[in-house]
């Protein structure tokens, strides 16, 4: 749980993916064996399959045809189908195999793939919106017309055979080249950047009536209504997630660019990166050629800079669409990984934009890598020390590198990651100081949690063991869906010790459990920000020689462990005191709570329609701070029955 302001490198909502866990009582049914339909038509099974589910009155509402040559080492084609009572089928061609869901089911997908009946859960959960498909640009997938629909449910009713449904043919998506093809090899290093926008990207066809109508509106609508770029920035407007910057996708740092991807997020955060994207499949068919560019800058741990192309009768304009909005000019505190609106002869020459130091809107920052996507095929930019490597480089084109700087990549950012550095760090001389050798951190590595925990016996301990592990970034907080409520914890201690991957709530948890009974007192700080400013974060608090003292061991993964960041820790006469003095180290903080737990910190919910920060009915804590306002989170009280999610235990 994290500020967006503060602790940036966040898990899209992808990371749900191998996080969310399976609710008691929501397995699959077991596939009934019918009789098959008649021979020579391919939806007869599918008929035959649904007759031993569906009840009289039942109708089937949707159909999707998906199917990939690879799916996890299988091939797959399935059609995916959901009916009128709410529930949810897959019929499996190359088995001819039917599963059944309730809705619920797919809603609690827990992420496994390893059977056919896992990927088919999966796939529905995909097609509800929750996330993007498997591999865009290698699935074939459709909806079936209204008119296979009703002749799919006049076979149900009346027994009939259904008509034949090809199945699609599986190949390889071609990259639709709708640029002119850049010549990357002339640069002259020039640029112009603009102070006024053309007419092309003032023009509003829409009123605000008719933007504030596509508020929620799904991605083929806007396409079909949205015309513009200023139409477009004016729908920015009226979304009222919070601007995030510096964002990645999970925790190995991906980013992926495509509208698919970006569409299934941004009601939750905004960001450049998405929205160029969206820009490219909403504009395609009205401004033709408008493509994406993005830059690599090694700046602040790693910034994309990234917005829109569009070619000109002698050259390009490349801008980020966003800037053009309100919400992104009330945005203040994040980094400007956009684009003004620059003029260029040749598309190459926007390297001497990010290469300058007067202009690129983060200076100071090296260039490091340059990437143009002409098409809206989805992109996944595996990150490496530093730099990226596509993973279907056939749609996107890299026209910049520095080689002597990405060779060097994995020494800058993990050469001071070391438990023989210990002392740069400010924790080393307080809480007791260390009681490891360097070589004592590196041997904890191959012990189990006890005898890790035995030899572990300060706050600067645990931080040479965070160091000789190298703790990166899990990517966001786990969520489990109970009775309809998103409760939100973290991964435990020996998660994090196996995995050696962490984020607040998971770095106070293994803090937790290493420090049991070496200090008078250790416990766990939740706070919440203010409504729609980041939802909360977890840390530590611990007694020492009478003193408190806050401890935020997610600040050193969140920043790279550079001794150079900022890691302080906050020393104080009484813990209630904390309170009203949090603010001094995260910012606009609305509620703070103090607890303590042999297990895990309280899972909690965030319940923006109420306004309510929820912990489990009956936790033992002490409020140290609720600040009044419409803003504001109020501390409440949900009911969780702890056989669903006991935050009191390990493993």
């Amino acid at each position: 749980m994290k500020k967006h302001g503060m602790l940036l490198r966040i898990a899209a909502l992808v990371c749900a993916l191998c996080t969310l866990l399976v609710l008691p009582g929501c397995r699959a049914e077991p596939a009934r064996p019918e009789e098959p339909g008649e021979e020579g038509t391919t939806a007869d099974p599918v008929v035959e399959r649904l007759r031993g589910y569906v009840g009289s009155g039942v109708t089937v509402t949707a159909v999707e045809d998906y199917a990939l040559n690879d799916f996890e080492g299988a091939p797959c084609h399935v059609l995916l189908l959901r009916t009128s009572d709410g529930r949810c089928f897959a019929y499996s061609v190359p088995s001819d195999q039917m599963y059944a869901f309730s809705a619920d089911a797919v809603l609690q997908y827990d992420g496994r793939l390893d059977t056919e009946e896992q990927r088919c859960r999966y796939l529905l959960w995909m097609s509800d919106g929750e996330a993007s498909f498997y591999v865009n640009n290698k699935e074939s997938r459709a909806a079936w017309s209204d008119e296979e629909i009703a002749a799919i449910n006049r076979a149900l009713a009346g027994g009939s055979a259904m008509p034949a449904s090809a199945a699609p043919e599986i190949t390889e998506a071609p990259i639709q080249q709708t640029a002119p093809e850049p010549d990357f090899t002339a640069r002259s290093g020039q640029y112009t950047i603009l102070a006024e926008y053309p007419a092309l990207f003032t023009e509003r066809v829409l009123d605000d009536g008719a933007i504030a109508a596509l508020k929620d509106a799904d991605l083929q609508t806007l396409r079909e209504q949205i015309s513009t770029p200023a139409d477009f920035a004016a729908w920015i407007d009226t979304q009222q997630a919070p601007y995030v910057s510096n964002m990645v996708n999970n925790s190995g740092g991906q980013r992926i660019l495509g509208a698919d991807f970006a569409f299934l997020w941004y009601q939750q955060m905004l960001c450049t990166p998405a929205m160029a994207s969206l820009a490219v499949r909403i504009l395609g068919d009205d401004i033709p050629g408008i493509g994406i560019v993005a830059m690599n800058m090694d700046f602040q741990g790693g910034v994309l800079v990234c917005g829109n192309v569009i070619p000109t009768d002698g050259g390009y304009y490349v801008f980020s669409i966003d800037t053009m909005s309100r919400r992104w000019q009330q945005t203040t505190n994040m980094v400007k990984e956009v684009f003004p609106l620059i003029e260029l002869t040749e598309l190459s020459d926007i390297a001497a934009y990010c290469g300058s130091s007067d202009d690129i809107s983060c200076p100071g920052g090296i260039l490091v890598q340059g990437f143009y996507l002409p098409t809206d095929t989805e992109t996944v930019l595996d990150r490496s020390y530093g730099s990226y490597i596509p993973q279907n480089p056939e749609s996107v084109v890299e026209f910049y590198r520095d080689e002597a700087y990405i060779a060097g990549g994995e020494e800058r950012e993990t050469g001071h990651i070391k438990p023989e550095y210990i002392d740069r760090y400010a924790i080393s001389r307080m809480l007791g100081g260390t009681t490891l050798t360097a070589e004592e951190a590196y041997a904890l590595l191959d012990m189990e949690p006890e005898a890790v925990k035995a030899r572990v016996k300060t706050a600067a301990d645990v931080l040479m063991y965070m160091l000789a592990a190298k703790i990166g970034d899990c990517g966001g907080d786990r969520c489990k869906r109970i009775d309809g409520r998103e409760w939100h914890y973290n991964l435990n201690a020996f998660e994090v010790m196996e995995q050696r991957l962490a984020n607040c709530g998971a770095s106070a948890n293994l803090a937790n459990y290493l420090l049991e009974g070496d200090y008078e007192e250790i416990g766990f700080i939740l706070h919440a920000y203010h409504i729609g400013e980041g939802g909360g974060h977890v840390y530590n608090y611990i007694r020492y020689e009478g003193k408190y003292y806050i401890v935020d061991f997610s600040w050193f993964i969140f920043g790279s462990y550079r001794p150079e960041s900022d890691f302080p820790v906050m020393e104080l006469d009484r813990l209630e005191d904390y309170g009203t003095r949090a603010s001094e180290l995260y910012g606009g903080v609305c509620m703070v709570l103090a607890h303590t737990s042999p297990g895990q910190h309280l899972p909690n919910v965030f319940d923006d329609e109420n306004r309510v920060y929820a912990v489990p009915a009956g936790a033992e804590y002490t409020l140290l701070y609720q600040e009044n306002g419409q803003n504001s989170y109020q501390l409440g009280e949900y009911p969780l029955d702890r056989s669903e999610l006991d935050w009191t235990i390990f493993g």
